[in-house]
This record gives structure tokens, sequence and C-alpha cells, in this order.
């Protein structure tokens, strides 16, 4: 084993860590956006008093997301993947 390959593995597993975080951030974005334009959602920057309903759908669709993400996250980690997942749902 050379010292290359340590550094590709930190490497590779930022990148995996990175990866998850993004899909998650990018899904529920592009979620929100839609719901927002669909009027499930009050209007960006208004209260969301009033909208439980809403409001339990956000947390159940980003919590669904954040499940992917840490998922991507250890299908992409070159090792550890018990570790791997829990820095990205940090």
């Amino acid at each position: 084993m050379n010292e290359a390959e340590p550094q590709r593995n930190i490497g590779r597993s930022i990148l995996a860590v990175l990866a998850g975080m993004f899909v998650g951030i990018v899904l529920t974005l592009g979620t929100d956006i839609a719901l927002h334009a669909t009027r499930v959602f009050p209007p960006w920057g208004e209260s969301m008093v009033g909208y439980d309903g809403a409001l339990l759908l956000a947390t159940i669709y980003r919590t669904i997301y954040g499940l992917l993400g840490t998922y991507i996250t250890a299908c992409l980690a070159p090792r550890r993947l018990c570790s791997m997942p829990w820095l990205a749902a940090s």
C-alpha cells in the first residue's frame, strides 16, 4: 500500500458525503419550489401558520430525501460505510 491510496480514500469519502448532501438539498429545494408554485405552501416570505398539513408533508419528504442522501453517501464511500452516512446527516 502506498501513501497515495489513503489520500485517495479521504478524497472519495469527502466526495461521497458532498454527493449525498447535494442530492438531499437539490431534491428538497426542488420540491419546495414546486409546492410553492402549486400553492400547497404559501407564497415565499409569508408565514406558514395555518398550513399544518403542508408542514407535516414537508417533514415527511425532507426525512425521505435525507435518508436517500445518506444511502447515496454510504454507496459511494470507499470504506467505513457505517460512519460516512452520519457525517452527511449532521
